[in-house]
């Protein structure tokens, strides 16, 4: 059976992501929705005050979207999970999560991981889960997405709360994790069947952990008043967490 998740203690973020964020709640101000800049429409419902992230954003060096990519396929999220804001609902309220890229970060941590491990690393990204709001069960690889597993950081949230959650569909059945992607996507009416198998809570900010996408997981953040934000550094298609966790046992995984 693989792991659902294994701690490397002796990998910290070489520096703070955060710095590449706005922190605040996100909602872009009308004029930049108005203006018809390239990918504006689809971030109306994010309210930022950070004039040098909106900049950027409007530039294409940063990008922030609703965390839809398993909810438009499939019709997943929670539709009782609506924005005060935005009563009638949008895919970051179903999903509890949005992603964001920066293109500086993910080049400068993708180059340091690179160089720090004997395992291709590949694309970077930031999940945030919105304070008291869990994430939407998903999976991802060895197809969707193109990874089995991730190195992932807590780099915000409420340290020894806020936790990572994997679980097991029942109405799924008995199946291998390289099927589990397979059978679709978490629908609403999935969630009570679903078992949590493991759960793990970072100790301290900023560690490194590997992380199996292959199972069903979230984030469960419903207990925090911060958003519960994740870095999280891809591993090349190929290679799952049994590879990873056998080379960090022989001594190996590091260059």
């Amino acid at each position: 059976m693989m792991p659902y998740y294994f701690e490397v203690p002796e990998i910290t973020l070489p520096f703070d992501v955060l710095k590449y964020l706005d922190n605040t709640n996100r909602i872009l101000p009308a004029e930049f929705c108005l203006r018809g800049d390239v990918g504006m429409k689809e971030h109306s419902d994010i309210v930022d005050t950070n004039a040098d992230y909106v900049y950027s954003l409007a530039q294409g060096k940063t990008s922030s979207k609703e965390a839809g990519w398993y909810l438009q396929g499939f019709g997943g999220g929670n539709p009782s999970q609506q924005s005060q804001q935005n009563p009638s609902g949008t895919a970051n309220d179903g999903t509890g999560m949005t992603e964001e890229q920066n293109a500086e970060m993910s080049k400068e941590l993708n180059e340091w991981a690179n160089d720090l491990l004997d395992i291709r690393m590949t694309s970077v990204s930031i999940l945030r889960s919105l304070p008291g709001k869990n994430g939407w069960w998903h999976c991802e690889g060895p197809s969707l997405r193109s990874r089995r597993c991730a190195l992932n950081f807590l780099v915000e949230g409420e340290v020894g709360t806020t936790k990572a959650q994997w679980g097991y569909n029942k109405n799924w059945g008995n199946i291998a994790p390289e099927q589990v992607e397979r059978m679709g996507y978490v629908k609403t009416a999935d969630v009570e069947h679903i078992e949590v198998l493991d759960e793990y809570v970072s100790p301290v900010l900023n560690r490194g952990f590997f992380y199996n996408t292959m199972y069903l997981h979230r984030s469960f953040n419903e207990e925090c008043n911060k958003h519960r934000t994740i870095c999280s550094i891809a591993v090349a298609e190929n290679i799952d967490i049994n590879i990873i966790h056998k080379k960090y046992l022989k001594g190996t995984l590091f260059k």
